[in-house]
């Protein structure tokens, strides 16, 4: 997690697997730009969802292999109680899975 701005009372959480860290550098412009407090919670591999987790888990994935994972993150997010919240992933991943054509 990774707080870009000082409070100005506007709060803005992006929450996100790898592709949270893509949007990284936009949002945090943004903040800068328009004077909100950004929090930013990426976990690769893992889909930004409470009371979810991956079936088809890995070493690189195994933090996010429990539905209680997920849920500690929720906390976390509904904690600084944001204005906004922006849930960013690889969506195709979570609900195709890794395999497509047997490949």
């Amino acid at each position: 997690m990774t707080a870009h701005c000082q409070p100005r009372g506007t709060r803005v959480v992006v929450w996100g697997d790898s592709h949270a860290e893509f949007w990284r550098h936009p949002f945090a412009q943004l903040a800068h730009e328009q004077g909100f407090e950004l929090f930013i919670f990426s976990f690769p591999g893992c889909p930004p969802l409470s009371g979810v987790r991956r079936t088809d888990f890995t070493s690189t994935t195994a933090h996010c292999s429990s539905i209680e994972s997920s849920g500690l993150v929720m906390q976390e997010v509904l904690d600084l109680k944001p204005s906004a919240l922006f849930l960013v992933g690889r969506w195709d991943l979570y609900s195709n899975g890794w395999i497509r054509g047997g490949r």
